[in-house]
C-alpha cells in the first residue's frame, strides 16, 4: 500500500513531511482535507480519534504529529541515518531542535494564525512583535557559528524549524532593514560627503509608517524621510540635493552652475519619471501575485528603459556630467534593482554595464552591496527570481 498523507496544504507541518519524503526518496499519496470541518468527518475519525493534520497512514499505522512522522519515516525508509542519527547524543540534539520548533516557533505561529482568523487582531501588536522577535533571537543564538540547527549537517530538525520560520517570516520579516533604492541613494550620498545618519528603522509591514506619531513627521507616510533638526524632507532626490548643498565640502556632486545643475536634475528626473516607477510597479505586481515571472510586456517596458539609459551614457562615463553626481547615485540604485529582475545584457548595453562597474568601484559605494543584498533576500523570500534564472518556468506559463 502507498503511504497516504492527509494534509491541509498551506501548513508548515505538511511541508516538513513533504521535504523529508523528498530527501529520502519516498512519495506519498496526498489527500487534501478541507478545513475547518473536513478532518472531523466520521470516516477520518475512525482512522484517528484525534483529528489533527497532517496524518500519515502507513498501511493502517497512523501518526498525526509531523515531528513523529518525519523521525519515523527516516528510521523506517531512509538508506542512511544522516537526517536523524542513531547515535544517542546526536539524536538528542535533533530532538532538541524539534522541541524548539514545537514548543516555541510553531506554537507562536499557531496562536498567531488563530488570532488573525478569529479577527482578534488585524495587524501585529507590539506584544506579538516582541514575542516573535524573541523566538528569532533564540534561533539566531542556536545558529551562531553554525550552518545547521542541530548538527554539522542538515537534519529533520532543520526541516521543521525552516518551514515554521518561513511562515513566521511572512508576518514579521526576519530582516525588516530592507532599504529600497531611494534609501540606498541617500546613504551613498551621505557617505560621499562624509556625514553619518542616526538611522531609525520603520516597520512598514506592520504599518508603523501609518501611525499618528510618524504622520506628524511625514504626512505622506513615505520613506526615506530626513529630519534635520526639525526640518523634514521625504523625497530622496530632494534630500540628496539638500545634503550636498548644506553639508558638501564642494559642489561637484550637485554643481552651483545653473546649466550643470539642470543636467543633474535631468538625470534625477529620468530616475523619478522612468526607471523608478517601473521598479515600484513591478515589485507590487510580484508581491500582489499579479505575476509570477516577467511577462513579454514587462520585458519590453524594462528593455526600453535600458535603451534610453544606454543612449544617455553613450561615449560618457557618468550620466549627467564628466564627473559623478547625485544623478548617478539615484539611477544606479534603481538600475541595480531592475537588473535583479531582468539582468542587463552587456552586449546590448555595454555603456550601462561599464557605468555600473564604475559606480560599484567608488569608495563610498562599497557598503551599498550589503544593502542591495537585503533587496535580493527580500525578493528570494517572496519567490521572485531573476528572469534568466526563471526563464523556462516563465516560458511554460
Amino acid at each position: 500500500m502507498p503511504l497516504i498523507l492527509y494534509k491541509f496544504n498551506p501548513g508548515p507541518t505538511a511541508r516538513t513531511i513533504l521535504i523529508t519524503g523528498a530527501a529520502i526518496g519516498i512519495k506519498f499519496e496526498e489527500r487534501e482535507m478541507t478545513l475547518p470541518h473536513g478532518h472531523y468527518k466520521e470516516k477520518f475519525l475512525k482512522m484517528i480519534p484525534m483529528p489533527a493534520l497532517p496524518t500519515l497512514d502507513d498501511n493502517g499505522q497512523f501518526l498525526c504529529d509531523s515531528h513523529a512522522i518525519t523521525s519515523y519515516l527516516v528510521d523506517k525508509y531512509a538508506e542512511k541515518d544522516d537526517l536523524y542519527p542513531k547515535d544517542l547524543y546526536q539524536r538528542a540534539l535533533v530532538n532538541q531542535a524539534l522541541a524548539f520548533d514545537l514548543g516555541t516557533t510553531f506554537s507562536i505561529l499557531v496562536n498567531l494564525n488563530q488570532a488573525y482568523l478569529r479577527e482578534e487582531i488585524s495587524c501585529l501588536s507590539p506584544k506579538w512583535i516582541t514575542t516573535i522577535q524573541l523566538a528569532y533571537d533564540r534561533l539566531e543564538t542556536m545558529l551562531q557559528d553554525k550552518e545547521w540547527v542541530a548538527l554539522d549537517r542538515v537534519t529533520i530538525g532543520d526541516f521543521s524549524c525552516y518551514t515554521t520560520t518561513t511562515s513566521l517570516d511572512y508576518y514579521l520579516p526576519i530582516d525588516s532593514k530592507n532599504p529600497g533604492p531611494t534609501v540606498r541613494a541617500v546613504l551613498i550620498t551621505g557617505a560621499a560627503i562624509g556625514i553619518t545618519f542616526e538611522e531609525h528603522e520603520i516597520d512598514v509591514p506592520n504599518g508603523e509608517h501609518l501611525t499618528e506619531k510618524f504622520s506628524k513627521i511625514n504626512p505622506m507616510h513615505t520613506l526615506p524621510t530626513l529630519d534635520d533638526n526639525g526640518q523634514i524632507l521625504y523625497d530622496s532626490h530632494a534630500i540628496n540635493s539638500y545634503l550636498v548643498d548644506k553639508y558638501g565640502k564642494n559642489n561637484t556632486l550637485y554643481p552651483n552652475d545653473l546649466y550643470q545643475r539642470a543636467l543633474v536634475n535631468q538625470a534625477l528626473g529620468f530616475d523619478l519619471e522612468v526607471i523608478f516607477p517601473i521598479l515600484v510597479k513591478l515589485n507590487q505586481a510580484y508581491f500582489e501575485k499579479e505575476i509570477t515571472c516577467l511577462t513579454p510586456t514587462w520585458i519590453i517596458t524594462i528593455e526600453m528603459a535600458y535603451a534610453r539609459l544606454e543612449l544617455m551614457l553613450f561615449n560618457k562615463e557618468w550620466i549627467a556630467l564628466d564627473c559623478v553626481t547625485i544623478g548617478d547615485f539615484s539611477c544606479y540604485t534603481t538600475i541595480t534593482s531592475l537588473d535583479y529582475h531582468l539582468p542587463i545584457n552587456s552586449e546590448k548595453y555595454p555603456s550601462i554595464k561599464k557605468w555600473m562597474e564604475r559606480c560599484q568601484n567608488l569608495p563610498y559605494v562599497k557598503n551599498d552591496s550589503a544593502n542591495f543584498q537585503k533587496f535580493v533576500d527580500l525578493m528570494n523570500s517572496r519567490g521572485v527570481k531573476p528572469h534568466v534564472e526563471n526563464k523556462k518556468h516563465c516560458e511554460h506559463e
